[in-house]
């Protein structure tokens, strides 16, 4: 697990909140999930080829919230 500033503006600091940072695929060998639901806020682009992988894992359905990325 790692970290990065992405998303919400930290108000006291004027700078982007650094959030924990873990891989999809890790989470599914851990949780062993049938279902996984993604909404991640507008970093979808950064999981879809892991989305590719978890039905490897033992995932028989996947629902994704999209969301508008700006700039593109």
């Amino acid at each position: 697990m790692g970290s990065s500033k992405y998303g919400l503006w930290d108000d006291v600091s004027g700078d982007l909140l650094d959030v924990p940072v873990v891989q999809l695929t890790e989470l599914v060998e851990r949780y062993r999930p049938t279902v996984v639901k993604l909404n991640c806020e507008g970093c979808e682009h950064y999981v879809l080829q892991e989305l590719s992988q978890i039905h490897k894992l033992g995932v028989k359905k996947i629902s994704v919230e999209f969301h508008e990325i700006k700039g593109f």
